[in-house]
């Protein structure tokens, strides 16, 4: 499934997993903004399901901060908290260049030719001038998965993907208009390259130059 696109249907075998993501991605892409109240009966009405699996859910998000639960108030969007997406980006800049490093030493031709096709994916939205942001993040987000995947650590896999959300949010919070779509691609395309060629200390170099950018941009923008 895509990121930051809500499924169709909920899957019965899977309700909380279901659910989870396609309030993850609303809270991610701000169709909920922070603060925005979650209201269990009218979530339960929608997606046909008890409390049972929302409340699941809902606990999966409240372990990744994207909602706070106050007992008798109910649960609401968390507000953005700049302080912790300092401290992550810190540690995001040193797993992204491991999973890269691990890629580029454990790569597989499948994951490769996933690789590709997120980067041409990326070319094309980034070429179109009125291109979404969270789209494009989504997309991104879906190549760093495949370079997790290829990375084979599936603790790394887990301590990355909690990240990626809390960022994520703030940087379709922020970032809107700040973002080059075109350099972000070039980035990219530069990992990729390195982690074909097998290269591992080009592929972490240039992940870790990667973030920065994110991170300096968002330093520029709160400043």
């Amino acid at each position: 499934m895509t990121r930051f696109q809500s499924p169709i249907k909920i899957n019965k075998k899977s309700l909380h997993t279901d659910i989870f993501i396609t309030l993850r991605d609303r809270i991610v892409c701000l169709e909920y903004p922070p603060g925005t109240p979650l209201n269990e009966k009218e979530l339960c009405e929608e997606f046909s399901v008890s409390r049972t699996p929302l409340r699941e859910a809902i606990r999966r998000l409240e372990d990744l901060d994207l909602v706070t639960v106050i007992p008798r108030f109910g649960t609401h969007v968390s507000s953005l908290d700049l302080n912790e997406l300092r401290c992550a980006m810190q540690i995001k800049v040193k797993l992204e260049g491991l999973a890269s490093e691990a890629a580029a030493k454990n790569l597989v031709p499948q994951l490769l030719e996933e690789m590709e096709g997120m980067l041409e994916q990326l070319t094309k939205q980034a070429a179109n001038q009125d291109y979404n942001q969270c789209k494009m993040i989504a997309t991104e987000s879906n190549l760093h998965t495949v370079i997790w995947r290829a990375a084979d650590n599936p603790l790394l896999e887990g301590f990355l993907d909690n990240l990626q959300y809390r960022c994520a949010r703030v940087w379709n919070s922020v970032l809107v208009d700040t973002i080059e779509p075109r350099e972000v691609v070039r980035q990219l395309t530069a990992i990729v390259h390195a982690i074909r060629e097998r290269d591992p200390k080009r592929a972490a170099e240039e992940t870790e130059a990667h973030v920065r950018y994110f991170a300096d941009k968002l330093r520029d923008k709160l400043l």
